[in-house]
């Protein structure tokens, strides 16, 4: 690959989000053998991210930030998933530019659709719309934090919690931690 990215992220993203008053800050390119292009729009303490890294499995990365001191939800995949992870992830890996080209306009879709809110400013409606998917990522990040550390106890709540939010990557996530905590065993000592 020989040629940037950059452009089909600025054809995707520069217009709708000027209608936002969003306007670019920040532009940058590596070529080989990194791959990576980043535009990024801001307004008022609100940023959009844009990205395409051929070393990621998410050849159009789109992050959000601004919307409160704690965010604990950037990814825009995640907003668009749901805290049940209804929606379809990302593509595959591209080099081909019309590949990527029609990725990012469907992240565009996706911007628009699940962040006007954000896009418009008005954080309260953003944080109501979005208060279950920050209540249940905090949570996934607390039984995250459980399972390294071995709190089996704490990690059995959390998993409870979550019982009518599991995807599949969570239940894949689980019988990795079922078996670390049978090799290793519950609650290792403190020193």
């Amino acid at each position: 690959m020989t040629t940037s990215f950059m452009p089909y992220i600025e054809a995707a993203f520069s217009e709708p989000l000027a209608r936002y008053g969003f306007t670019v800050v920040k532009k940058d390119a590596v070529g080989e053998p990194y791959y990576y292009d980043l535009v990024r729009y801001e307004n008022r303490g609100r940023a959009v991210q844009i990205s395409y890294e051929y070393t990621r499995d998410a050849y159009c990365d789109v992050t959000i930030e601004g919307y409160g001191d704690f965010q604990p939800v950037t990814s825009l995949i995640v907003f668009a998933r749901g805290p049940a992870g209804l929606e379809p992830g990302w593509g595959a890996w591209t080099r081909d530019g019309e590949e990527f080209a029609a990725d990012a306009q469907r992240c565009c879709d996706l911007l628009l659709r699940y962040c006007d809110d954000f896009l418009r400013g008005d954080m309260p409606a953003f944080r109501r719309r979005y208060r279950e998917l920050f209540l249940v990522q905090a949570v996934r990040n607390a039984r995250y934090n459980a399972a390294v550390s071995h709190q089996w106890d704490d990690y059995d709540k959390y998993q409870e919690w979550l019982t009518d939010y599991l995807t599949d990557e969570d239940r894949e996530q689980a019988k990795f931690d079922a078996e670390i905590r049978r090799k290793f065993g519950s609650n290792p000592k403190r020193r």
